[in-house]
């Protein structure tokens, strides 16, 4: 039984591969591949990589369909791996039947056993990946494409800002941004010191990607939330418009003290002054650095309303108890008109900007 696999190769080459199959009793069966180039297929040049004909070693890994990545170490979820005899240009692997699956592809420009390349260290240098094919009892032939591709690297640019503009970050706060691909090997990892409160920019350099390459960010700054995302590299400049959201002041933590009316001398004006408690809990300290509210002083009489909303970020504690941080905002609305007879103030709070 013949399996003839056309295997295009976008950046060098198009290969077509036979494949002799042998279903065996058990649900599986052997797989006999050849590569072979197609001369008149397109070529497009690529920075880095090699072409199959510059390989040494080929390593051939047969997967779960999902996406092939550029870490090729022996996992769990591989169904076989083998070499391909340069010589001869054919693998044999064992595949199981009714099964979806794909091949992997990676390329070396150095000679390499198989037990050598079981750990994933030595960074591939070109790429292949197959559609998703079945093998069942009853297969005698099919087509299968496989894209080849070199290496590519792009630098990325990660720029850090709150999703709030009124609200930027605190100077001198600590952040943290960790890069990672989509098995959690880390690719890097940096702690920060916030000096602008606009943002941060991370770059990093020699990202490698193939064809397309999905990451995963994870980016820590205290007093915001903590943002975790994947993201797709498929260029040789990739930017990242990361949007952090401050953790809120909750409120029931608002309270307030002190507060009085005073009228100046005999004219129809007054004065409003009081301050704003803020208890957050001791175990939140870190996490709230910022309260995003609007507050007016109103007189309820006449409707009179003066703006005394508190600064963004919050000031240094005035009390750290076993149970609260506290902050004490002092605030005055100045020459409030009065009505004649007695007028009702108020104090009106609004959380969340």
């Amino acid at each position: 039984m013949i399996r003839s696999l056309g295997l295009i190769f976008l950046l060098s080459s198009l290969l077509a591969g036979c494949a002799d199959i042998e279903p065996e009793t058990q649900g599986t069966a052997f797989i006999s591949m050849r590569l072979e180039q197609d001369s008149s297929s397109n070529q497009r040049s690529t920075a880095k990589g090699i072409t199959p004909e510059e390989a040494k070693t080929i390593l051939v890994v047969l997967r779960p369909p999902s996406q092939c990545s550029s870490n090729y170490g022996n996992s769990t979820q591989d169904m076989d791996r083998a070499l391909l005899d340069l010589s001869t240009q054919e693998v044999e692997l064992m595949v199981p039947l009714e099964t979806q699956m794909k091949l992997c592809l990676y390329f070396f420009s150095e000679d390499y056993g198989l037990t050598e390349l079981n750990t994933g260290d030595v960074e591939a240098e070109s790429f292949g990946e197959s559609d998703v094919f079945i093998v069942d009892s009853e297969t005698t032939s099919a087509t299968i494409d496989v894209v080849y591709w070199g290496t590519f690297y792009s630098t990325l640019t990660a720029k850090i800002s709150s999703s709030i503009s009124s609200a930027g970050f605190i100077v001198g706060t600590s952040g943290s941004f960790k890069l990672s691909d989509l098995t959690g090997i880390a690719l890097k990892e940096e702690n920060f010191t916030i000096a602008d409160n606009q943002g941060h920019i991370i770059t990093v350099e020699e990202l490698a990607y193939v064809s397309s390459t999905s990451y995963t960010y994870q980016v820590e700054i205290d007093g915001f939330s903590n943002e975790v995302n994947t993201f797709v590299v498929t260029s040789s400049e990739e930017t990242l418009d990361i949007k952090l959201t401050p953790n809120p002041v909750d409120i029931s933590w608002i309270s307030f003290e002190n507060l009085d009316v005073a009228q100046i001398g005999t004219t129809d004006e007054a004065n409003a002054s009081g301050t704003l408690v803020i208890q957050v809990p001791l175990a939140q300290q870190d996490e709230v650095k910022q309260i995003l509210s609007t507050m007016v002083v109103k007189n309820s009489t006449n409707s009179v309303t003066i703006n005394v909303t508190p600064p963004t970020n919050l000031p240094a504690s005035s009390l750290v108890d076993k149970e609260f941080v506290h902050y004490r905002l002092d605030f005055a609305a100045y020459n409030v008109k009065l009505e004649t007879g007695s007028n009702l103030f108020d104090v009106i709070i609004s959380i969340g900007g």
